[in-house]
């Protein structure tokens, strides 16, 4: 799931799709790019919950801790004045209490939403328990929902994919709303792999040798580049809505208690916002609410990339156009046709002029030679001076923090 924001695009229409959430008006959209940024914008707003925190993921690790580093660091003068980090928590919200629990240092998953919900803030967490649960792409999504409802966090697990026509499908919504008021949304699991590496937090540098990703179990995971989005205003209402939607359809399947929608969709527009759209992919015959399933970033893709004149900027941690059925090899896929389209889109967009810049992770969890493949495809199908006009980077730091 993810937004697209502009004001001219919606005067032109060029971005809004069709079908599903409206474009909104009014919108506040805050881009938190990388772990850091985006876990230390989101425990603040956890930590300042007054009635509810509703989170959807597709993984999530207990003990990853949100906050590291010296954004621990409250109880020195020095720390307060040259960072302005007690000034910033005030302004978030944070009161006594909580700025009391942030200078303890626990600050991991557990630790905040517990926190929250120690405190009376209804907690939910809707998580994805696919067949690959186990395997090298997720941690086990029944321990970890063991871990959260000992500190008082509600936990749902997604078993939509547990049908014969969905055993390969993941939904990789990761997307939180809190007190109906604030919504994070974008690439950012809560998570680690359970041997320490694959750790979505990290800082601008990607430093390959940083001690805030080191773990007792693992010498520093790989750097991992991602973007989320801070929201506010009436697109706010759209994220809680698509939680709730899934929550409790899940719920009346197996007869628990279910999540009321609040007024979101009536919040009240920003004075100085911009557009915004929630887009989201939803394979058919998943929800009893979209049988038909629903693809909106697919065609918000393809009408971005078809209306592209000078550039396009693509980050994308999976780039693929052979299916992934489980192994880390090609010769066992088929080609998804969807994909297929929207790489034929990028080289049509190469050979009329436009540059296209791709950012695709160096060390993805799997599929790197799907990655390889999809990259080769393009470049197979272009012409040679559009070739100069094609650039894929991965980003990585071998010098450590400075």
């Amino acid at each position: 799931m993810w937004f697209w924001r502009g004001r001219a695009a919606a005067r032109s229409g060029v971005w809004w799709t069709t079908g599903d959430f409206p474009a909104r008006e009014g919108c506040r959209a805050e881009p938190l790019i990388d772990g850091h940024a985006a876990m230390l914008s989101m425990c603040m707003a956890f930590l300042s919950a007054k009635r509810s925190i509703l989170l959807a993921a597709w993984d999530i690790r207990a003990d990853l801790p949100m906050i590291r580093g010296e954004d621990l660091l409250l109880d020195t003068e020095s720390a307060r004045a040259e960072r302005g980090l007690l000034a910033r928590l005030q302004s978030a919200g944070l009161g006594e209490e909580a700025l009391a629990y942030w200078k303890q240092g626990k600050l991991t998953v557990a630790d905040v939403l517990g926190f929250a919900a120690a405190r009376g803030v209804r907690v939910g967490v809707l998580l994805w328990d696919g067949y690959q649960a186990g395997m090298h792409l997720t941690n086990n999504p029944q321990e970890e929902r063991k871990r959260l409802e000992a500190v008082g966090v509600e936990v749902l697990l997604d078993s939509s994919s547990r049908a014969i026509t969905h055993l390969s499908q993941s939904l990789h919504q990761k997307c939180a709303v809190v007190d109906g008021q604030v919504a994070f949304v974008g690439g950012l699991d809560l998570t680690r792999h359970e041997g320490g590496d694959y750790d979505r937090w990290d800082t601008h540098a990607h430093a390959c040798s940083s001690m805030e990703r080191t773990t007792a179990r693992s010498a520093p995971s790989h750097p991992w580049h991602d973007i989320h989005a801070r929201l506010e205003g009436p697109i706010v209402g759209d994220v809680e809505r698509n939680i709730v939607q899934r929550w409790n359809d899940v719920a009346a399947r197996r007869r628990l208690a279910t999540w009321p929608e609040s007024a979101g969709v009536a919040l009240p527009q920003t004075a100085t916002g911009v557009s915004a759209q929630v887009v989201r992919t939803i394979p058919p015959k998943t929800y009893s609410f979209a049988r038909r399933g629903v693809s909106t970033i697919y065609h918000a893709y393809l009408r971005a990339i078809t209306s592209a004149t000078h550039y396009v900027y693509l980050e994308s941690q999976y780039l693929w156009m052979d299916v992934f059925a489980g192994l880390d090899n090609t010769l066992w896929a088929g080609r998804d046709r969807r994909m297929k389209r929207l790489l034929d889109t990028v080289a049509s967009a190469l050979d009329r002029g436009v540059n296209v810049a791709l950012v695709l992770p160096d060390h993805p969890n799997c599929g790197r030679e799907f990655s390889d493949a999809a990259v080769t495809y393009i470049r197979d199908q272009i012409s040679p001076a559009a070739r100069e006009r094609f650039t894929v980077f991965a980003l990585g730091n071998s010098e450590g923090e400075k």
